[in-house]
């Protein structure tokens, strides 16, 4: 053993993997008013921005401010996301940013149908949403103006307008007009083809996912010769 040898340091280089940002966003969706809705563990409401090598989210926790009862009033609701857990991902390889979002409470429109001036809806626990505010107008031989208002109850709908007819239940298989704005609010519809003297029913529609929803009022004028 040699004891003139020297002493020799070597470097070593330290590395270290910082956690990725990943930011975890709650999704909109709906609830029909008079359903409860239980929120809590196990929600897959949410979309994931950031995760790495196709890793993926098994889910959160989503808690809502108000908005969850069954006769809590219809409107938007903050939703709040955390504890995102399962999937593949692991939660100590990211830095997580956690973005809260809004739920919309609107009134259901599943099985709406009219008979005669009624309609098959319970006016007291579910209330009926309205097409309101209705005005027919500048009434000629053959022609008025029908307005009305879509309320903030319809939501997602693809298309709105209105039929008439001197049938009291008009359809689009017999005289319609579309209103291609787009949202709810006014709308404002040109009805043609009219014969002077005679009395036509007017209904506005909406056609929401795969169902036409007509107005749950018809309404009528006498459309007179000038």
């Amino acid at each position: 053993m040699s004891t003139a040898a020297n002493n020799i340091s070597i470097p070593i280089a330290l590395s270290s993997v910082a956690a990725a940002p990943l930011t975890v966003t709650a999704s909109y969706f709906q609830k029909f008013y008079g359903s409860k809705l239980t929120l809590g563990t196990g929600n897959a409401n949410f979309t994931a921005t950031g995760l790495k090598n196709s890793e993926t989210i098994g889910s959160i926790t989503l808690n809502a401010a108000g908005g969850s009862g069954a006769d809590d009033n219809q409107g938007m609701y903050d939703i709040t996301p955390s504890n995102a857990r399962g999937g593949t991902f692991s939660p100590n390889n990211y830095n997580i940013t956690y973005v809260a979002g809004q739920f919309e409470v609107l009134y259901s429109l599943y099985g709406f149908t009219m008979n005669g001036n009624t309609s098959n809806w319970v006016q007291s626990k579910v209330p009926i949403p309205k097409i309101a505010a209705w005005v027919i107008s500048n009434i000629t031989n053959n022609s008025a103006n029908y307005d009305c208002s879509i309320s903030s109850a319809f939501s997602r709908f693809t298309l709105k307008g209105v039929c008439w007819n001197t049938n009291i239940n008009p359809t689009i298989s017999n005289s319609a007009g579309f209103d291609t704005s787009p949202g709810r609010g006014p709308m404002a519809i040109y009805l043609t083809g009219l014969s002077g003297g005679s009395t036509y029913y007017a209904r506005p529609i909406l056609n929401w996912q795969f169902y036409l929803l007509w107005s749950e009022r018809e309404v009528y004028t006498p459309l007179l010769n000038e």
